[in-house]
């Protein structure tokens, strides 16, 4: 159904856009980067949709650097793209690129204190470094602007070994 809607009106957005995200559902890598690709190339506001899963589908084909030039684009157009940073932190560490990953997880710390996948990471990194008062000291302020959450405390738990 996607494939014939995008032979048939190939300049049409929301097509390639279907088709793309029907290809990454059937982990078809290679077809949803190119039908999210002509998505993008068609629609000039760059929806955060298609740049999202342009990303998985570079990412799952070990296209690193797509994957990081596309996460540049998405954070860059949507700074509220929290998991986005966090995405690009990993990828960014893989590469050895330590210092990156630590902008990252600080951009979407200082965005939302709580953003616990974000404090994972951080914490993870940190701790890795030698750094745990830092890991540490990081997860008592988020603490300290929600006491109750639990998802941070259960983060701050299981890490209480290693601090």
């Amino acid at each position: 159904c996607y494939t014939a809607a995008a032979t048939a009106q190939p300049n049409m957005t929301s097509a390639q856009l279907a088709l793309g995200l029907a290809y990454l559902q059937r982990r078809t890598w290679a077809f949803a980067e190119q039908a999210l690709s002509n998505a993008l190339r068609l629609d000039p506001s760059r929806p955060r949709i298609a740049l999202r899963g342009l990303v998985e589908a570079q990412r799952r084909q070990d296209d690193r650097e797509g994957a990081l030039k596309t996460l540049d684009e998405l954070t860059e157009r949507f700074p509220d793209e929290l998991d986005a940073f966090g995405l690009r932190a990993e990828l960014r560490l893989q590469a050895g690129d330590r210092a990156g990953a630590l902008a990252d997880l600080g951009h979407a710390l200082d965005r939302q204190p709580r953003h616990v996948s974000s404090l994972r990471r951080l914490a993870a990194l940190l701790v890795g470094e030698g750094r745990a008062p830092e890991a540490k000291a990081r997860l008592d302020k988020a603490l300290e602007s929600a006491p109750k959450d639990h998802d941070v405390w259960a983060l701050r738990l299981q890490l209480a070994g290693a601090f």
